[in-house]
């Protein structure tokens, strides 16, 4: 495929892309998850397509679906401090706290994140590695949750 044709379908992916953002934030899922499963399909490597279907899944409350995206994002894209965080988010609102550790582990073992930084005093009792008994009672912070409403372009 010549350049030409290239610039023309990463316009096209570009334009959907931003049209998927614009349902989310007017809380239209149905139609934002109809766009990105799409555009997982054409471009299945896109760490920014499934770092958004993963956070509009978890506004829906879908969780599953949700880790399962965030999961993916994060395979794409390791260092992206963004699909981590949600990852981390949707499993420990699923009651996975361990698996949620595991990933917070993960990224902070190859990246430094000021939002993990300032959780794990609260996740962590004494400096070992165990959760304290009152941190299960931690929400995602609306703080987090904000930040992941960002466009997906920052999940890279």
């Amino acid at each position: 495929m010549n350049s030409a044709a290239n610039v023309a379908k990463q316009r096209d992916f570009t334009k959907l892309l931003g049209k998927a953002i614009r349902h989310r934030d007017k809380s239209e899922y149905e139609d934002a998850i109809r766009i990105l499963r799409a555009l997982a399909k054409v471009k299945p490597e896109s760490a920014s397509v499934h770092g958004l279907l993963g956070d509009v899944y978890w506004r829906r409350g879908q969780l599953k679906q949700a880790v399962q995206s965030f999961k993916r994002a994060t395979e794409l894209a390791p260092k992206s401090e963004l699909a981590s965080l949600g990852l981390f988010h949707v499993l420990w609102e699923s009651g996975k706290m361990e698996r949620a550790k595991a990933e917070m582990k993960r990224y902070m073992a190859i990246s430094n994140s000021r939002e993990y930084a300032l959780m794990v005093p609260q996740l962590f009792a004494n400096g070992n590695s165990s959760l304290s008994p009152n941190s299960k009672k931690i929400k995602p912070n609306s703080t987090m949750k904000n930040s992941l409403r960002r466009p997906p372009d920052r999940i890279k």
